[in-house]
């Protein structure tokens, strides 16, 4: 665009010299009549002297007169050319001008641009810091449920063992009770069996009448509902870390749309030459309209945009702090208002 608009320069200054001595050349022709009209008056007023001298003048006169129509149609041409010229002028003029305002909204376009551009990239900054921290979160509340999964796995081993060596216990009263009772074989092979199952069923136990089998059944009774216990535990800590699996995704599928959105801003603001709309809405967060329908009343048009991001993020960051309180406390008669 510059080169071009130079080249116009150069040919307005040749047109414009060119002009200059077409000017003058009419002067000189102006000048050249103004003399030759001067000769014919003075060779009329010598024709009356002799004939001879008249016929010469009468031809020099016809020559001159000649030499007079010849310099006048030179001198329209010359006019002719010079009015021609002179609109060419003008036009080229009129071009200049329009280029340099081109360029001086091709200019101004260019720094739009350029704002818009630092402003998403600023925003896409700020979204992957917080991409980055929902990411931390995720992981350390990730190795805070493998650690809570280790321990209770160690305590489950622990009650498993504990509960084998119990069965053990149980089983020794078992033998004991064989040696000392006249029961029936059968009553001694039922019970050994119902002993041999009494992690998963306690009815053997029931049936007996002993004080040590009435305090076995307690204990198995009291191990079946802490294996119970663990097992509503290990279901909670997979439901929660099924809910933080989605969460994460939710949060990796928000983050990866405002990205999307942001290449997609870029584009249209390469394309279009305006500011794109980004617009990312999840619950819990302020609506920016309010915050830039208040800053255009009170700022410059250059530090609307960012004023009004600077408002919300504050305000968003109060709202997300549970220990703010919007209102001002002040204390009249020890009364608090």
């Amino acid at each position: 665009m510059t080169e071009e608009r130079d080249q116009l320069n150069h040919a307005y200054g040749e047109l414009s010299a060119s002009l200059s001595r077409m000017t003058e050349d009419k002067d000189h022709m102006s000048q050249a009549n103004v003399e030759l009209s001067r000769s014919l008056s003075r060779i009329t007023g010598e024709r009356d002297h002799t004939s001879q001298a008249n016929v010469d003048l009468s031809m020099s006169l016809s020559r001159m007169t000649g030499e007079r129509d010849h310099v006048n149609q030179a001198n329209v041409e010359l006019s002719t050319s010079l009015s021609r010229m002179t609109e060419e002028r003008d036009h080229i003029s009129q071009a200049n001008v329009e280029l340099s305002t081109s360029l001086s909204r091709m200019t101004e376009e260019r720094d739009n641009m350029n704002q818009a551009y630092v402003e998403l990239s600023t925003s896409l900054s700020r979204m992957k810091e917080e991409r980055d921290r929902i990411n931390q979160a995720h992981f350390e509340e990730m190795q805070r449920i493998m650690y809570e999964n280790q321990t209770l796995k160690i305590e489950l081993d622990t009650q498993r063992k504990e509960i084998e060596q119990q069965s053990k216990e149980i089983e020794r009263p078992e033998a004991q009770l064989d040696l000392k009772s006249e029961q029936p074989l059968v009553l001694s092979e039922e019970v050994t069996r119902e002993l041999s199952i009494v992690q998963g069923q306690s009815e053997g136990v029931k049936n007996m009448s002993s004080g040590d089998n009435a305090q076995v059944q307690k204990e198995v009774n009291q191990l079946q509902k802490e294996l119970e216990n663990i097992n509503y535990e290990l279901e909670s800590v997979r439901n929660l870390n099924q809910i933080l699996i989605t969460k994460e995704r939710k949060s990796s599928c928000d983050i990866q749309e405002a990205r999307k959105v942001l290449i997609k801003g870029l584009d249209d603001s390469a394309m279009m030459r305006g500011k794109p709309m980004i617009g990312i809405k999840r619950m819990g967060e302020l609506n920016l309209k309010p915050f830039q329908d208040t800053c255009n009343q009170k700022f410059s048009p250059a530090d609307r945009e960012a004023k009004s991001a600077e408002l919300c993020s504050l305000w968003q960051e109060e709202i997300q702090n549970s220990g703010w309180y919007p209102f001002k406390n002040i204390v009249i008669n020890k009364n608090h208002y």
